[in-house]
């Protein structure tokens, strides 16, 4: 038998009703006010934070509105994918390359264009084959 099973455990002892008061009522309370008051604090920095968020202009979008190339010659050619019938597939998106090209008294753009496509017998298919020019 060992010393410890011996000696009766002590616990707190338990209000026979939940409105009786226990002994560790005040540092419960002391606690919940510690912590109502870190919410509170909290609870105004946002507030705070949302209001001059909402009080700054938006800022400008990163993409330029024009960019250094525009208004300049474009050669545009598009590209097919090798070994395909043009007439089996529909086009169902496109990517689009541009190269600026210099000379010495000319400049141009060259627009690259690689349309996406999908075989018209695959339209309503759960995997289509779709190919694209490389």
């Amino acid at each position: 038998m060992s010393v410890c099973s011996s000696v009766p455990r002590r616990t707190a002892p338990k209000p026979s009703s939940p409105n009786e008061p226990t002994f560790f009522d005040e540092l419960f309370d002391k606690a919940l006010e510690e912590k109502e008051g870190e919410i509170a604090k909290t609870r105004e920095e946002i507030q705070r934070e949302a209001r001059a968020r909402r009080s700054c202009k938006p800022q400008k979008p990163k993409r330029p509105a024009e960019y250094l190339y525009s208004g300049l010659e474009e050669c545009w050619h598009t590209e097919m994918p090798k070994g395909i019938n043009p007439d089996d597939y529909d086009v169902i998106g496109k990517d689009v390359t541009r190269t600026l090209h210099r000379d010495s008294a000319k400049f141009w753009v060259e627009c690259t264009e690689r349309p996406i496509l999908r075989r018209k017998a695959d339209k309503n298919a759960a995997h289509p084959k779709i190919v694209q020019a490389s």
